[in-house]
């Protein structure tokens, strides 16, 4: 994605026609105290961090165009390897959180294929590449579901939340 801002988190016209991600929204800037916050959360367990990151999470999707019956969050999922390792998928327990304070549904929809690298050291090109058919869904979405919330502990470029938006739109 382009780092034009865009009314609301939308995608912007440019890069609509190319990813199937239809907005996005970041709670901060992932430097300084807030990079210490999130690896302590995701790499030490300290799921405390929760309580203090949710409330921000569910302010952000409290701006969003939610109607309660059609609209369902869900999580980007970890891979086995890092559930095992960690013993807790970050992004879940997050998208849990929030989901509940806003009396929205949470479900799990995708499954994450075990075949991806880390993303963390590849160049934005290579990020779109690695995750390009690393999601699929768990099952069929129902008709009534219209929007899908999808959580994720850290946006970078985009790459892993465009792969879900395209594996839910498949």
């Amino acid at each position: 994605f382009c780092p034009r801002l865009s009314p609301n988190g939308k995608t912007c016209s440019r890069c609509r026609p190319n990813h199937r991600l239809s907005g996005c929204r970041s709670i901060w800037h992932y430097r300084g105290p807030i990079i210490s916050l999130i690896k302590k959360f995701k790499y030490n367990s300290i799921t405390a961090s929760r309580s203090f990151v949710a409330p921000y999470l569910s302010a952000i999707m409290q701006q969003m165009p939610i109607n309660q019956p059609t609209t369902i969050t869900t999580a980007v999922p970890s891979s086995l390897q890092r559930l095992v390792e960690r013993g807790f998928n970050q992004s879940e327990v997050l998208a849990r959180t929030a989901a509940a304070s806003l009396n929205l549904p949470y479900q799990p929809l995708l499954k994450r294929q075990p075949v991806a690298a880390s993303q963390t050291r590849l160049t934005r090109k290579e990020r779109f590449a690695n995750v390009r058919h690393q999601f699929s869904l768990l099952r069929p979405l129902s008709r009534e579901t219209k929007t899908v919330i999808i959580v994720d502990d850290v946006l970078t470029t985009g790459a892993t939340l465009a792969a879900c938006a395209a594996a839910l739109k498949s």
